[in-house]
């Protein structure tokens, strides 16, 4: 496969994370971060590799004082657009550590990074499992995986970590004292976007040449290839059940209210059916309502019916 390797300032990762892939016959080139332009490039998989401090801290001024937010800098970068690109035509994005921190700050993958539980940097080797079947044949434990970060804890909502798991998004978790150490939720080092065509991971394949990782990133690239129309329908799909059950269109818990409603009489001046309801209230004075609703154009027809929404 084709990969893509965005090059930001100052990082010592891309040249080992090149080896990581041409290792294993693919082909690859770098991609500067001040270029923006997705149609100059080809490839399968676009890799944001981690090892650089641009961006960690964010300057108003370069010698003034400055916010430490990794990524918050990076993201200005041009080459944001090529990412946005490649994740709109359904090309798979695999980020580590920092490129991890920018997936997030893009909203290309949930949650946020921050700083270790313990507050400082963390260097070392640590064990971790593979949680998910999708892109993965087994439940592998990894005993040799490097990381190297300070803001590498990764912060999820209780409601969104249900959905990583029902929709098997977790591919990395922390099983030894690290989990501790770094803070996680749920020990959490690695996850997919819901269309598993996004992963971001804090440790370091490229590092101890891991397979098991590699592994996964080429069955995500093969499943994106052989899969792509079928994700997005599935997606769909799941979207449309979502909103025939969502109040904006079914109303299951108003509709006792709204069917006590005045729809008709001397004093309704205009009733369902065109534009807001009308009700004469006396002494010269009218009392107009209106209540959106997609329910009726949903229901005739749920494609072109949610598009109202």
């Amino acid at each position: 496969m084709k990969v893509a390797i965005v090059l930001y300032p100052g990082s010592n990762c891309s040249n080992d994370i090149k080896q990581y892939f041409e290792r294993r016959n693919n082909e690859c080139f770098y991609i500067w971060h001040k270029n923006s332009t997705h149609s100059n490039y080809d490839f399968d998989l676009l890799v944001i590799p981690g090892g650089f401090a641009f961006g960690d801290r964010y300057y108003q001024k370069a010698t003034g004082n400055y916010e430490h937010n990794p990524g918050k800098m990076a993201i200005e970068s041009a080459v944001t657009n090529i990412i946005l690109e490649t994740n709109k035509r359904n090309i798979p994005i695999f980020g580590v550590c920092n490129g991890f921190q920018i997936l997030t700050k893009l909203c290309l993958l949930p949650g946020s990074l921050k700083k270790n539980a313990n507050n400082k940097f963390s260097c070392l080797n640590v064990s971790c499992d593979i949680t998910t079947s999708l892109l993965s044949n087994d439940f592998n434990n990894i005993t040799n995986l490097d990381v190297a970060n300070q803001f590498g804890n990764y912060i999820i909502n209780d409601n969104e970590l249900e959905t990583l798991k029902k929709n098997n998004q977790i591919l990395l978790t922390y099983n030894d004292s690290y989990k501790t150490e770094n803070g996680s939720v749920y020990g959490i080092g690695g996850v997919f976007d819901e269309r598993l065509n996004v992963l971001g991971m804090m440790p370091h394949p490229e590092r101890t040449n891991n397979s098991e990782i590699y592994n996964v990133i080429e069955n995500m690239v093969k499943n994106s290839k052989s899969n792509s129309g079928k994700v997005e329908r599935l997606l769909f799909e799941k979207s449309i059940e979502e909103l025939m059950f969502s109040e904006h269109i079914s109303y299951k818990s108003t509709k006792k209210y709204l069917k006590n409603m005045f729809t008709e009489g001397t004093h309704v001046i205009q009733g369902p059916g065109e534009n807001a309801g009308i009700v004469d209230i006396g002494d010269g004075y009218c009392l107009a309502i209106r209540i959106e609703s997609h329910n009726h154009p949903i229901f005739i027809d749920p494609f072109n019916g949610s598009a109202t929404g």
